[in-house]
């Protein structure tokens, strides 16, 4: 018996795939981000006690530089006590019958992810990131009342007016984390600036008087 020979023909895999379309800032935007730390300060577990009236939580593979960032403080005290406060704007977290451990715990670990991407510097940082999440929690809730069927148009209405409220608040709470940042500086960038032969460039603020002479270009 003869056995016919098949032949078989080896494509390349991905050979008729378009190339990337990456670009090369987004490239290398990509390539520094692999170069990041990506261990965290740690996460919070709950310590199982006999005493329901208490939440104990531990930190696992605690860094307590990172922890530090993440506060803005190294007092364990005031980490605690802005801890505290801001997880009962969590949904669900505080009920008729006390604290759901695990929903306290989950806010906790939330909060704290959070405040390790802001990195506040100090308290005053740190109580404003407080209160934004507080804010966002509270928009956020608001918004997904207000879609609930089979509710009053009064109620709804109230529920949208309070959400945008909120984002607005939200708002002007990130410009004053970034004023307090940046300690009420603001950087004027003057670009394409031409200047006739006998003619003068003024930079700054500028008022003009009754009859278009500059008051401060008079200095």
């Amino acid at each position: 018996m003869t056995k016919d020979k098949r032949t078989k023909t080896k494509t390349k895999k991905n050979e008729n795939l378009p190339k990337s379309n990456c670009a090369d800032e987004e490239q290398t935007r990509f390539g520094q981000s692999r170069g990041l730390p990506k261990k965290g300060p740690g996460k919070f577990k709950l310590v199982e006690n006999s005493d329901d009236t208490t939440l104990p939580l531990s930190l696992e593979d605690v860094d307590v530089n990172e922890l530090r960032k993440s506060f803005g403080t190294a007092d364990p005290q005031v980490q605690a006590y802005l801890l505290t406060h801001v997880v009962r704007s969590f949904e669900a977290v505080l009920n008729r019958k006390g604290y759901d451990k695990q929903k306290y715990t989950e806010a906790c670990n939330i909060v704290l992810s959070i405040l390790h991407g802001i990195k506040p510097r100090d308290e005053v940082e740190t109580m404003l990131i407080m209160q934004m999440i507080g804010v966002h929690n509270l928009a956020m809730l608001s918004l997904g009342g207000s879609i609930i069927g089979d509710q009053p148009a009064d109620g709804r209405v109230h529920l949208v007016n309070q959400s945008a409220k909120m984002l607005r608040t939200f708002t002007s709470q990130m410009e004053a984390l970034k004023k307090y940042r940046t300690g009420g500086q603001q950087k004027v960038t003057v670009e394409h600036v031409n200047v006739n032969e006998g003619g003068q460039a003024i930079v700054g603020n500028v008022s003009q008087g009754g009859r278009g002479t500059c008051e401060e270009n008079e200095k």
